[in-house]
């Protein structure tokens, strides 16, 4: 036996102290005025949605037994027969009264979407024409005039809602103070006026990228390991000018290992034409390799395709 499955949209009605749910889709119930629907749709050229709430149930009930006796129109089959009825202004009826939606919403402050019902058209078409006459208005903008010409009432003084009510959250306790005047803030912030790249970069030197080692680095690790040379990781080289995390530094040989990747470092094999990011890379490399062999760096750069094919020998034969 199935259970009732009670749905969010299930209506509740108190019978005594006890609450009696009632199914929100009578489907069956529907379903036996399947006729009145149809004649609904096609004679009276009701839409679905009205449909739906007559009958208080939801759309899709409706789309479907329409859909089972092949009656339901697509939407531009749909607006074609109700323009001819006139219950639906063609698209270019509603431009033709440009002038006249332009009024009502810059003299006689009505909204769009009253504007779109009283023409029986979309919102989006009205403020596409309001658009186009560079008429449309901010939402702030738009209120303060309403306002200003007395069309809607904003509560203040004795009106408004918080009149004579103290203010429990704009206002810090006497341990709340205390506590922001010993945080470091202001000019005991270590990061007071200095520039947001400067704040940037100082935030970057903690934190390791990428957060996952890609393989080919993972492959040079492991040579590493296997060669019993001590090793580390994306660390922060502040002893040049243009600072960065190395891909791995060798401290007892003084050495950077860089595995560069053929697309994001632009292999000239693979890549004779490179993109404006790839170019940008390029001589950021150029300018760091410059710098770290300047402060006394010895510095290896590796190329994807040449680390994939590599072995331990060949990695020994390049670290000598």
């Amino acid at each position: 036996m199935k259970k009732n499955i009670i749905t969010k949209e299930d209506k509740k009605e108190v019978i005594n102290g006890n609450v009696k749910i009632i199914p929100w889709n009578k489907r069956q119930d529907v379903w036996k005025r399947k006729d009145e629907i149809i004649n609904m749709y096609l004679h009276n050229l009701i839409s679905t949605k009205n449909i739906a709430k007559l009958f208080g149930c939801n759309n899709q009930l409706i789309e479907d037994i329409l859909r089972e006796s092949n009656i339901l129109m697509k939407s531009n089959e749909r607006k074609i027969i109700l323009s001819k009825n006139g219950i639906l202004l063609k698209r270019q009826d509603v431009w033709d009264k440009s002038e006249e939606i332009v009024n009502l919403y810059k003299n006689e402050f009505v909204s769009p979407r009253d504007i779109a019902d009283d023409l029986k058209c979309s919102n989006r078409l009205i403020y596409k024409i309001l658009r186009k006459n560079s008429v449309i208005m901010e939402t702030n903008e738009r209120l303060k005039l309403l306002c200003k010409e007395g069309v809607i009432i904003m509560p203040s003084g004795e009106n408004h809602s918080m009149y004579g009510k103290e203010n429990k959250w704009g206002k810090h306790s006497i341990e709340t103070k205390v506590g922001l005047s010993i945080k470091k803030i202001g000019e005991k912030n270590p990061m007071f006026g200095k520039h947001p790249t400067e704040k940037w970069k100082e935030w970057r030197k903690n934190i390791a990228f990428p957060l996952k080692d890609t393989s080919i680095e993972i492959k040079i690790q492991n040579f590493l390991k296997e060669l019993n040379i001590e090793f580390f990781t994306h660390q922060y080289i502040k002893d040049i000018e243009h600072g960065y995390q190395c891909d791995i530094i060798v401290p007892s040989r003084n050495l950077i290992i860089e595995c560069d990747g053929d697309y994001w470092h632009a292999n000239p094999i693979f890549y004779p034409n490179p993109t404006t990011k790839q170019q940008e890379q390029i001589s950021r490399d150029k300018i760091r390799t410059i710098e770290l062999i300047a402060n006394g760096f010895k510095v290896l750069r590796l190329w994807e395709c040449d680390i994939n094919k590599m072995d331990i020998k060949i990695f020994k034969e390049k670290l000598i």
